[in-house]
């Protein structure tokens, strides 16, 4: 990685790899800082190449807002109801949206009364939630670009199947959107 298409302020981002590798993955989350390149250098036994290969990076994010679940189920613990939500402005990069059930839990998880989009912000992604707190989410679908709305049909249980806990019972939508 590098901030500029020559190499300065540059820092190597993985090891060398064998001649003849044609890709390697960039790690999820990789802090870009300030750098604004990708580069490859070509090295051989006696030095490396002075004048990079390099690709501008791109990196954008995109978050759904106003979600809104109305429960029309009347039973306390079951809900049924239309989840909606507000696409993001620049959809471009995004593929799809994934939808979850999340606990009361989550909001704790990190030892302060954040919210749970804010304690799921601070877990990063659905599957971190997941690992932190195995039975905190239950996926409820996904729904292509150019859709806000997904249908939860009525009588759908408000606590996960192995938990009689009413504490741990689903209480938040998570929208999350989800990019190739």
């Amino acid at each position: 990685l590098a901030t500029s298409s020559t190499g300065e302020g540059r820092s190597k981002l993985g090891p060398n790899l064998a001649v003849g590798t044609e890709a390697s993955a960039v790690p999820t989350e990789t802090s870009l800082g300030s750098f604004t390149h990708l580069l490859v250098y070509t090295r051989s036994w006696l030095a490396e190449q002075t004048t990079p290969t390099a690709l501008e990076l791109s990196d954008t994010q995109a978050s759904v807002s106003e979600v809104d679940f109305p429960d029309l189920d009347l039973d306390p613990m079951e809900i049924g109801g239309n989840i909606t939500w507000q696409e993001p402005n620049d959809t471009e990069q995004v593929t799809e949206y994934v939808l979850y059930l999340a606990e009361m839990a989550l909001a704790t998880t990190n030892g302060s009364n954040d919210s749970v989009s804010e304690a799921a912000a601070s877990h990063g992604s659905a599957a971190a939630i997941a690992t932190a707190v195995p039975s905190a989410l239950k996926r409820q679908g996904n729904v292509s670009v150019g859709t806000n709305i997904l249908v939860v049909a009525p009588e759908t249980p408000r606590l996960d199947p192995n938990n009689s806990d009413l504490r741990a019972a689903y209480t938040h939508v998570l929208v999350y959107t989800q990019s190739s």
